[in-house]
């Protein structure tokens, strides 16, 4: 069955207002699975658990995450104001590009001045760390942090003062290096997350294909857990889908209008003519905690006027 599965951690979070109208037009009409108390990706694709998102990142990039705890480290912007900072966005850093080899420099002898040589790899946009053990720390994960003050959302547990202090070090570096000044940011600083160890290789992948529509090392890590074929393509386009396609929009790491925009644009529009022709069975929409599914008969659902599982104000 051609099936188009479109995961959008977060969209529940995103008030039914600032939706495009064709997004929330289908949301309202799709039939709501109902919320999960696990992954609901895990649900869909009928595979659990699915390994944590840094693990999932170094298997993106081809390594082997063996009998080892890993952690990612994302450079994120962070708003100050008279009664807190805020975490916002990643910022596009490229670790590997040569404007950045000072500011590597400083962060490899930050984690070093941490006990961590050897224990870190920076893999462009992104980092990894890898620990003997599990850390005696909890770590917000990035989609529930983004938008809270710094304060609510820092580390947690015995080993959180060695986490904390360096996110509190990477702010003051970011501070101090001007190749990161831009119009629009007036902070940044390291944000630890996704930790997880190595589990079994899933399977059942089928006829699954994952879409790498955005260069993402966990796109390409949870295809090679799957043993399922990677599609390089940014957009559905107008060809025919022999099975089911995953393509996974991080609506976090980007301008929130401009994700939106181009998630209607590129994916959801060509998706609703092809359910029209009859060339694709089914659009399954996965959010953070929710599952929507749209089939060839969702336009006649006139009666729904409110998008369920999305964040109040979700009126039509």
């Amino acid at each position: 069955m051609a099936e188009l599965i479109l995961h959008l951690p977060g969209i529940e979070s995103i008030s039914g207002s600032a939706l495009p109208d064709p997004l929330a037009d289908a949301l309202c009409k799709a039939r709501y699975a109902g919320r999960y108390s696990c992954d609901p990706l895990e649900q869909v694709l009928g595979c659990a658990p699915i390994p944590a998102p840094a693990v999932l990142s170094v298997l993106g990039q081809g390594l082997d995450p063996a009998d080892r705890y890993w952690l990612r480290f994302d450079v994120l912007r962070m708003v100050p104001d008279l009664t807190a900072v805020w975490i916002d966005r990643p910022l596009a850093v490229d670790f590997d590009a040569p404007a950045y080899a000072d500011l590597r420099a400083e962060l490899a002898a930050l984690f070093d001045s941490e006990g961590l040589e050897g224990r870190y790899r920076f893999a462009g946009r992104f980092g990894l760390i890898d620990l003997p053990t599990r850390a005696e720390c909890g770590f917000a994960h990035l989609d529930a942090a983004q938008g809270g003050r710094l304060d609510e959302f820092l580390p947690d547990g015995a080993e959180a003062p060695r986490w904390r202090r360096l996110i509190t070090a990477s702010q003051m570096l970011f501070h101090r290096y001007r190749a990161l000044d831009r119009a629009d940011q007036t902070g940044a600083g390291l944000w630890f997350w996704g930790g997880g160890a190595s589990v079994a290789p899933g399977s059942g992948a089928g006829d699954l294909c994952v879409a790498d529509a955005f260069d993402s090392a966990p796109a390409r890590g949870l295809a090679n857990w799957l043993g399922a074929s990677v599609d390089s393509r940014a957009a559905l386009g107008g060809g025919r889908l022999d099975g089911r396609l995953l393509a996974g929009l991080p609506l976090a790491h980007a301008e929130a209008g401009q994700a939106l925009r181009a998630l209607v644009s590129d994916w959801l529009r060509p998706a609703l003519e092809a359910l029209r022709r009859g060339s694709l069975a089914r659009v399954t929409v996965v959010g953070s905690s929710g599952v929507w599914r749209l089939g060839r008969l969702h336009p006649l659902a006139f009666w729904r006027r409110r998008a369920q599982g999305l964040a109040q104000g979700a009126q039509r």
